[in-house]
């Protein structure tokens, strides 16, 4: 499972990425000296979706965000593209042991992940208001943009958070907050209510994936958090998990 899992995890995350690389490139060239590939690139990418968790980057906000973002790409029709986008600087990944053990005991290269501080972000950032691309902004794991990316306020789509409701991006729908031990319990639950095709590959090592990385996050919450009593984690998780 996890060989296929890391698989799907690759294949999606470098088309994501080679098609945003092609875009941007596209976008700088005047339209009339662009070759036919790039302006193929640029007519048909348009939308831009991005997935992204809370700026303390904790285990539990990476894999929702990655999880939901991978799904997510799968369900999407050619004229869109979903991308993760982790929350802090890349080095600062390296701060976070448990997350890096977590994706290598799912064999997940991690490095194919795009971080705030790429230059294949920061290019993005200046490029994409001109482009004339429409951008949408998936929060998991926190319901208030963080200040940093105030210029996104207005592109916030969705999200699906277990923190106390802050009240920022009312017209964010779905918009769900709920009070779960584990955000990404409730990524597994969106994906759940897509009745996707049951015999497709993605939906048999993906999601069982998710799952098991919801177990890990739950298991690394009750170490740390000293033995939280089982009504923390919350009737959601029972029923998803």
């Amino acid at each position: 499972m996890y060989l296929k899992s890391a698989s799907i995890f690759e294949r999606l995350l470098k088309q994501g990425r080679d098609q945003l690389q092609k875009v941007l490139k596209a976008s700088k060239l005047p339209l009339a000296g662009a070759t036919l590939p790039d302006k193929a690139s640029l007519s048909l990418t348009k939308e831009i979706y991005w997935v992204m968790g809370n700026e303390a980057a904790d285990l539990d906000s990476i894999v929702s965000s990655v999880s939901f973002a991978i799904l997510k790409a799968h369900l999407n029709d050619s004229h869109s593209l979903t991308l993760p986008l982790i929350n802090l600087p890349r080095d600062d990944i390296n701060l976070r042991p448990e997350v890096l053990y977590v994706f290598e005991q799912c064999q997940l290269p991690h490095e194919l992940l795009l971080f705030i501080d790429d230059p294949l972000v920061l290019e993005w950032e200046e490029l994409t208001a001109k482009a004339g691309f429409k951008v949408i902004l998936f929060l998991t794991d926190h319901n208030q943009l963080h200040s940093r990316f105030s210029d996104w306020n207005g592109v916030v789509k969705a999200i699906y958070d277990h923190h106390v409701d802050e009240a920022a991006h009312p017209n964010a729908n779905p918009r769900v907050i709920r009070p779960v031990g584990s955000n990404t319990s409730l990524v597994v639950e969106w994906w759940k209510k897509q009745h996707v095709d049951p015999h497709q590959d993605i939906l048999l090592t993906w999601h069982s994936l998710c799952l098991l990385l919801s177990l890990l996050i739950l298991v690394i919450l009750k170490v740390n958090m000293g033995a939280l009593p089982i009504l923390t984690l919350r009737w959601l998780e029972f029923c998803v998990v």
